[in-house]
């Protein structure tokens, strides 16, 4: 919520299609202004974008260009540049033990960018940049930082809970599909970083990860 006599500051958020955050805004925004920073940086971003190490002989200033360096703790870390001013754009998500894992992590990024989709939370107020069915970006009073981010359907959620029940993840489904039935519900459910899906079954719970996704749909009810 805005604080009273002042205007909520916002952050954005990449997330690529596993639920893992890729890529982050480098500064807050008012709100009205988050989009058309991301929507600049689509605009630049494609996926022959260059990438060279920080400093390096091959940087060009003059273009958009995601340049890679280490970090004070040891880590790789990268940061997409503008052309000209040499403004910091975004920066990503996480550091990286080996040169050549950051690098993939940039072309991950490219890619990802380019198709993403931009989702206001309408529950907690974020605005999310969702990169394939699932997706980013929370405020900084709050935002997808207080709580776990779950993906339900391909609709990014915050819930306060570190467990839901069965009959819990239908019902936030239900907020975008009303029709939805818990007696004739199957929900499958994946972690973050894993391709394997699995059942949650009626009368049980699960231990939630940020990042994580559910596939509600009805079964037959024969």
């Amino acid at each position: 919520d805005e604080s009273e006599g002042t205007e909520q500051c916002w952050r954005w958020r990449l997330i690529d299609d596993n639920g893992k955050y890729i890529a982050k805004s480098e500064e807050a925004f008012l709100e009205k202004n988050v989009q058309p920073s991301i929507e600049l940086i689509q605009k630049h971003v494609a996926s022959d974008t260059l990438i060279c190490e920080d400093g390096s002989d091959e940087e060009d200033g003059k273009v958009y260009r995601f340049a890679y360096s280490s970090r004070a703790d040891g880590e790789w870390g990268w940061k997409l540049q503008a052309g000209g001013n040499n403004e910091i754009m975004a920066e990503g998500g996480e550091g990286f033990t080996q040169k050549s894992s950051v690098v993939r992590s940039i072309e991950n990024v490219r890619v990802e960018m380019c198709r993403a989709e931009v989702v206001k939370i309408e529950e907690s107020g974020d605005l999310t940049v969702i990169s394939g069915p699932v997706g980013p970006v929370g405020n900084v009073d709050g935002g997808l930082d207080d709580g776990i981010t779950i993906v339900v359907n391909g609709t990014a959620k915050k819930v306060a809970e570190q467990e839901l029940s069965f009959e819990q993840v239908v019902d936030l489904a239900k907020e975008d599909k009303p029709s939805l039935d818990a007696q004739i519900a199957k929900i499958t459910y994946r972690f973050p970083d894993s391709k394997t899906k699995n059942i949650l079954e009626k009368g049980s719970s699960v231990t939630l990860q940020d990042g994580m996704s559910f596939d509600v749909r009805i079964t037959d009810k024969s």
